[in-house]
Order: C-alpha cells, then sequence, then structure tokens
C-alpha cells in the first residue's frame, strides 16, 4: 500500500508539475501580451509626445513672430506718430505766423461809441478818433465791429500801427483804448495771465 500510495502521490506530483508547467506557458504568453501592449502604447504616446513638443515648438515660433511683428508694428506707429506730430507742430506754428500775419497792422479799439453797423461809417468815427486825439492822419483800410464797444482796425501798413501805439497814451482818462490785435494763442496766453 505504501508503493501505491508513493505512486499515487508522484502521479498527483506529476499532474500538478504539468499544471504549474502549463500556467507557467499561459503566464509567460499572457506576460508576452501585455508587454506587446505596453510596447505598443509607449511608442503610440512617444509618438504623441513628439507630436506634442513639435507642435509647441511651432507655437513658440509663432508667438515668436508675433511679437516681432507686434514690436515691428509698433515702431513704425512710433514712427509714424512722431512724424505726425512734428508735422502738426509745424502746423500750427504756420498757422500762428500766418495769423501774426494777418493781425500785424490790426488795432483793437475798446470804448468807441457806435452803434451803426455801417462800415464806412464806423472807419470814419475810428479815422477821426486817431486824428482828433492822437494827432496823426491815418488811412484805414478794413474796419470791422467785435462787439457792442469794441472793432478791430486794420492800417494801410505796419509804420502807421507802430506810430497809433506810440501816441495811445493820450487817450487817458477818455475810456477808450487801443492795444494790438492779438493771434488766438496769443489771447488764450492773455486770459491766463489775468
Amino acid at each position: 500500500m505504501k508503493v501505491q500510495e508513493l505512486q499515487k502521490d508522484t502521479c498527483f506530483m506529476e499532474e500538478i508539475r504539468k499544471m504549474l508547467k502549463e500556467f507557467k506557458a499561459e503566464f509567460k504568453e499572457e506576460i508576452a501580451e501585455i508587454k506587446t501592449e505596453i510596447r505598443t502604447e509607449m511608442k503610440g504616446m512617444l509618438k504623441d509626445v513628439k507630436e506634442l513638443k513639435l507642435e509647441v515648438r511651432q507655437v513658440n515660433e509663432e508667438i515668436k513672430n508675433i511679437k516681432e511683428e507686434i514690436t515691428n508694428t509698433r515702431e513704425k506707429w512710433e514712427k509714424e506718430n512722431e512724424i505726425l506730430n512734428k508735422k502738426i507742430k509745424n502746423s500750427e506754428e504756420r498757422l500762428e505766423k500766418m495769423n501774426r500775419r494777418q493781425i500785424r497792422n490790426k488795432l483793437v479799439i475798446t470804448g468807441l461809441k457806435n452803434d451803426k453797423t455801417n462800415k464806412t461809417i464806423l472807419k470814419e468815427d475810428v479815422e477821426n478818433l486817431i486824428d482828433t486825439h492822437l494827432g496823426i492822419k491815418v488811412k484805414i483800410k478794413n474796419v470791422y465791429k467785435i462787439g457792442e464797444n469794441r472793432c478791430v482796425a486794420e492800417m494801410e501798413d505796419w509804420d502807421e500801427k507802430c506810430r497809433v501805439l506810440k501816441e495811445k497814451n493820450k487817450l487817458k482818462g477818455k475810456n477808450v483804448y487801443i492795444d494790438s490785435d492779438l493771434t488766438p494763442e496769443e489771447r488764450r496766453i492773455q486770459k491766463r495771465i489775468r
């Protein structure tokens, strides 16, 4: 009986060995399949990572190009803005010079009582005022009202204007004032000073 039991045990052991061999073979197969799947997935992931790196490089290159474009555009705008500012300044200076030329021979007379809108009568009144009170015979080129008791008189030339301005102190106490006409910019400055 012991021999028989030993044989049974040996058979049983053989079966277990056989089963273990089969299990080991199946296990090796499954591990090989899993390794293959993992390798395939790793290759796919590596490919995806490479593609992502390439995309990131491309995006970074695009960002760099856009930044350069923005910098170039800003520099261009700054240059254009500088040119425009210079042109505006030149235009303002030319306008100021034109305004000065236009008013070069003009006087502003304040306090002259004249309700007439007729330029001829106003012109005669201004010429009479200058002749009577300042003792200067002048020829007025043009005259126009700029307020109730104010008018602008354009003299024939600069010398006549200067003579009138030199003698205007003779009008003290008469409530009539004669001054040089001012450009709009000079008026703004005068207004700020007062």
